[in-house]
């Protein structure tokens, strides 16, 4: 059985990454035992939504996300100026992605796009 969400993000899996050059050793060392390391490794992982996204899910916004699992959080969205009286004119299914503590980084999020301010 998985962890759950919360033990998943405090546990040394997170936070720890591979650096590019350290990534063949890393996968080699885990694929004794027929892969088995890797296997729980990814069962880990907790599926679906880690964090709220009550605006996304709304009657209202459901049709502006593209897929249906891919949702944009509420704590990290990307909030529009709203037009006066459509209360969800604010929502864009996108995220603010912190990249600073990555030298190299491609982030394929809601369309695919990574904008850089």
């Amino acid at each position: 059985m998985s962890r759950g969400k919360k033990e998943f993000f405090e546990s040394e899996i997170v936070g720890h990454p591979v650096p590019v050059d350290e990534l063949e050793a890393y996968v080699m060392e885990r694929r004794d035992n027929e892969a088995e390391d890797l296997r729980s490794e990814y069962k880990s992982i907790p599926e679906g939504f880690v964090t709220s996204c009550d605006h996304g899910k709304s009657e209202g916004n459901k049709h502006k996300n593209r897929f249906i699992n891919i949702i944009a959080y509420n704590h990290s969205r990307v909030v529009l100026e709203p037009v006066e009286g459509d209360p969800e004119s604010d929502y864009v299914n996108a995220n603010y992605i912190d990249v600073s503590k990555f030298i190299v980084c491609v982030v394929f999020g809601t369309s695919g796009f990574l904008y850089v301010y």
